[in-house]
């Protein structure tokens, strides 16, 4: 699933120094050193030991989005999305010739983000949260 090269990614990512592991050219975008901001972020690639965080982490930005008058509509939105895409993103990625990474901070997960291929040499970024107790911090 993580054959994906990670396209500028590191362009998204400001002030925070990043380790980058399990992606191809990761060394060359992001060096292990404290960014200006002095955050240690690690970007990985999705394992299965990720999806409960993974899950939460969807969920609690999604609820903290829905506006009170469409709560019931976003927890539709959340349900059909847990369903299709997130309870199952190593196949849904791997089908779709894409890539799932998290952010790590200690052992704690941050932020995700998702690719997956929209047309001849683009890509499509999809599901890209950050824990809003992480935000303002630099990390995306």
């Amino acid at each position: 699933m993580h054959d994906v090269p990670l396209p500028l990614f590191a362009g998204i990512i400001v002030g925070v120094s990043i380790m980058m592991t399990g992606l191809a050219g990761a060394d060359a975008l992001a060096p292990d050193t404290t960014g200006s901001m002095g955050v240690q972020m690690e970007i990985r690639g999705f394992s299965s030991d990720d999806a409960t965080a993974v899950r939460e982490l969807f969920i609690k930005v999604n609820r903290l989005l829905a506006p009170a008058d469409l709560r019931e509509a976003f927890e539709i939105y959340i349900a059909r999305s847990l369903a299709e895409e997130i309870d199952k993103i190593s196949d849904y990625y791997s089908e779709r010739r894409g890539g799932f990474w998290v952010a790590v901070d200690g052992r704690k997960i941050v932020g995700m983000f998702g690719l997956e291929p929209s047309s001849d040499g683009t890509m499509e970024l999809r599901r890209m949260y950050v824990d809003p107790d992480f935000r303002r911090r630099g990390i995306a």
